[in-house]
């Protein structure tokens, strides 16, 4: 930045600010050529001897210049700090390679049109991902919806958008098994689910049996085998009688060639995709703008093509909490009875 102050029409001072460096140099201005001056030092003497001035006219010019030079100073350094990149992390559903691919893109876009630096920081698994969120660690994050809920209570974490359309879990059997109803699964069988946290992947399958008064009748076992893959080739390979997973879940290239051996026998409510959810510290005409961000991506753009076939959604659209609150109903009233049961 280059700042020029002719101040009594006989001297007049080049002074440039480029990335820290400093120089200032003397000039000529319109009525007479004026001494070359460098450095501060040269700067500070003249400005000194002027200030001693018994022309008050001179002495308001200097105090004037002296004034404007420093704020202009000021604005610039400020303007040229660093701004502390935002933290952005997605919930480890899977491997920490699949989260920067997937992310990354992601991440460059939002930056970009934000115009702050966002870092996509990464979690080895649920457990870290959650004490970390709840010590609000992250700016943004992408949270599993279980993991959400309990972030609604602790901080100050808030959802700002999410992918749609929503999905269903189901309960999967193989296509020859003699297994047409969920009743028929209340004793002596082995069910497989994901974990006892996913809605999708086991809870719904609980809240199914108490709305049907079932629970006291359930004694067959359960089974967390977490990956989906893994329930499902359990399922085709008569391990277990039934596994409990995500209705699209067939539709993965590794067993969308495999989806017609299988049967569903039940199928949950819709529900909600994890919401992308923003701290409470960021400045709300911030999170404004990356939730506006967030729902131009579109599936023609290659950040979003990438990142909606990953997500399992066909767009972003802008949500807040009160859109989780039937959902957050029944997600609690079927965990607390699984605690209640296994403690």
């Amino acid at each position: 930045m280059i700042f020029i102050f002719d101040i009594d029409r006989q001297n007049a001072f080049l002074i440039t600010i480029s990335n820290g460096n400093r120089s200032v140099t003397g000039g000529a201005t319109a009525n007479k050529p004026s001494k070359p001056l460098r450095g501060f030092t040269s700067l500070y003497r003249y400005l000194r001897e002027k200030l001693s001035s018994p022309n008050r006219d001179i002495r308001m010019k200097i105090l004037t210049a002296c004034v404007g030079f420093t704020l202009c100073l000021f604005l610039t350094i400020s303007s040229g700090m660093a701004q502390p990149a935002l933290k952005f992390c997605a919930y480890p559903s899977k491997s920490p390679k699949f989260i920067a691919v997937t992310y990354g893109p992601l991440v460059k876009y939002l930056s970009e049109q934000i115009g702050i630096p966002i870092k996509l920081v990464t979690a080895p698994d649920r457990e870290t991902f959650q004490i970390r969120a709840l010590n609000e660690e992250y700016d943004l994050a992408l949270p599993c919806t279980a993991c959400y809920f309990e972030l609604l209570d602790k901080t100050g974490y808030y959802a700002i958008a999410r992918g749609e359309p929503s999905f269903t879990g189901g309960v999967f059997v193989k296509k020859d098994s003699s297994i047409t109803r969920p009743e028929q699964l209340l004793q002596g069988k082995r069910i497989a689910a994901v974990k006892q946290y996913s809605y999708a992947g086991f809870l719904f399958w609980y809240e199914y049996l108490i709305d049907k008064d079932l629970l006291n009748q359930f004694t067959s076992s359960s089974v967390f085998l977490e990956n989906q893959d893994s329930i499902a080739y359990a399922i085709l390979n008569s391990k277990v009688d039934a596994g409990v997973i995500r209705t699209d879940a067939l539709e993965t290239y590794k067993l969308t060639a495999l989806k017609d051996q299988f049967r569903i026998i039940l199928e949950s409510r819709e529900i909600p995709h994890f919401p992308f959810v923003a701290s409470a510290k960021l400045d709300k005409d911030l999170v404004q703008k990356i939730r506006a961000s967030l729902t131009s991506l579109s599936i023609d753009t290659p950040e979003g093509k990438k990142l909606f076939q990953a997500m399992g959604v066909k767009r972003i659209a802008a949500v807040s909490d009160a859109d989780y609150d039937a959902f957050r109903q029944s997600y609690h009233k079927a965990f607390q009875a699984w605690k209640e049961n296994n403690k």
